[in-house]
């Protein structure tokens, strides 16, 4: 079967109350969509890293325009934003989103062609558990469910709802998941995302998947088979990883390769420089080789987050290395550089990479430096991770009381190599001036 063959399921609903166009997890990642989807993308691949594997997961992004001929069940599609549209035009009496948004997508539909972005990834696992109904897997996580995550705690993602920031870029809702896994299984579906809606006397969910053709209404069955719809790419048979198509991608959006670049560098710095990660695009290769080149270029852009510079400087030329045991032994690794004029902060990062957050309350401030406080053991990223907020940008000791103390212990080790680095320091500035041995003098 070709996909071109599929046809979208749209369940129905026996519950009378309805779903608007505010999607709350889709409405988290409006603000900067390419900036957040970017971020998303990037922890979800690297949270699926194949194990052992010297080669860095690679992440790519490819923008291109779809014929919407081509696209499958293409009339049934355009009737469900009808219906929804006609439904939902006369429901608001002082908000026009809904309006904005059918307009908008309908617009689209008046088009030969729409434009669609690419992400793929390499070197993952690849999305498993196609088959397995009822219960989490990493394909029903993302496919399927909504607000679920079942990651070990050495991962970044936690809340489930990361997956969303893929339709926060999509000016259709539409999004098409393609993998080939380390199960050696291949797959390959279309999810819509609309509010509820009524047509007669059916009640509608707003989620729709383009599915098998099996003659059904009541199985959301995905299409085993890897499938390509960018005309310029095909992923090799055997090569895991996985492939998303956002349509409609986000006219907004006016540089996707800057964007790309600066939420590439202001949230995985450390992945890129210790070699676990690369990201492409048409004209981009970011690596371990290549990211002080990019961080020069962009330095003064507003969009590349206070310290980015400071934190590459640090990782790679620390004044200090040192490590502690707070769970495990050696389980967080800090990086101190000393300089004039430094902010005093320590980017928080986790095990795969990404920088949660820049701490500066609660650290010294008697000496001038920048750091990196980088969680390397299973059990404090897992306990940790407790701690963020749905956009992993900030911890909130209060939301896990039990592991409040560990925190605060680790915190307290970090500002003792601080007080240690500017005793020594102060020593080498007096011995410097010579003062030192004349010291003992003012005890006689």
């Amino acid at each position: 079967m070709s996909y071109k063959d599929m046809v979208l399921k749209m369940p129905k609903t026996e519950s009378e109350s309805d779903s608007g166009i505010n999607d709350g997890n889709i409405e988290t990642f409006k603000n900067d969509p390419m900036i957040s989807l970017t971020k998303e993308e990037l922890q979800n691949s690297t949270d699926n890293a194949l194990e052992d594997s010297e080669n860095p997961v690679i992440v790519e992004f490819n923008a291109f325009k779809y014929n919407l001929s081509d696209l499958p069940d293409y009339y049934h599609i355009k009737e469900v934003y009808e219906k929804n549209y006609s439904y939902w035009k006369d429901y608001y009496v002082n908000s026009d989103e809904a309006d904005q948004f059918f307009n908008r997508a309908l617009e689209l539909f008046k088009n030969d062609t729409v434009t669609c972005l690419r992400i793929s990834d390499f070197n993952t696992t690849g999305l498993t558990g196609i088959e397995i109904a009822g219960k989490p897997s990493p394909w029903n996580n993302l496919v399927k469910d909504k607000g679920v995550s079942d990651k070990t705690g050495d991962k970044g993602g936690s809340f489930g709802i990361g997956k969303d920031a893929s339709f926060a870029c999509s000016e259709m809702r539409l999004v098409f998941y393609n993998t080939v896994n380390q199960d050696s299984e291949s797959a390959f579906q279309g999810v819509l995302k609309l509010p509820s809606y009524k047509c007669g006397e059916d009640n509608y969910v707003g989620w729709g998947y383009i599915s098998l053709n099996d003659g059904l209404n009541t199985k959301q069955k995905a299409l085993r088979a890897n499938v390509s719809i960018d005309p310029t790419y095909t992923r090799p048979e055997g090569v895991y990883g996985m492939d998303k198509y956002l349509f409609g991608f986000d006219s907004r959006v006016t540089d996707i390769e800057e964007e790309i670049i600066l939420s590439s560098i202001n949230n995985f710095t450390y992945a890129f420089m210790n070699g676990s990660l690369e990201v492409r695009t048409s004209k981009v290769k970011l690596n371990k080789d290549t990211i002080e080149k990019y961080i020069e270029i962009y330095k003064d852009d507003q969009r590349l987050k206070f310290g980015a510079k400071e934190l590459y400087y640090t990782l790679k030329e620390p004044t200090k290395r040192e490590h502690l045991s707070i769970y495990d032994e050696n389980d967080v690794e800090i990086l101190i550089r000393l300089g004039d004029n430094l902010s005093g902060r320590a980017a928080m990062i986790r095990k795969t990479g990404m920088k949660v957050f820049d701490k500066k309350r609660g650290l010294q401030k008697n000496l001038s430096f920048s750091a990196a406080i980088i969680l390397k053991g299973k059990e404090i990223n897992e306990r940790f991770r407790k701690f963020e907020n749905v956009e992993h940008t900030k911890w909130s000791v209060t939301k896990s009381p039990e592991n409040k103390a560990k925190h605060d212990e680790m915190i307290g080790q970090f500002n003792e190599l601080i007080n240690q680095l500017r005793s020594e320091k102060y020593k080498e500035e007096v011995d410097a001036d010579g003062v030192s041995e004349y010291l003992p003098l003012l005890y006689i």
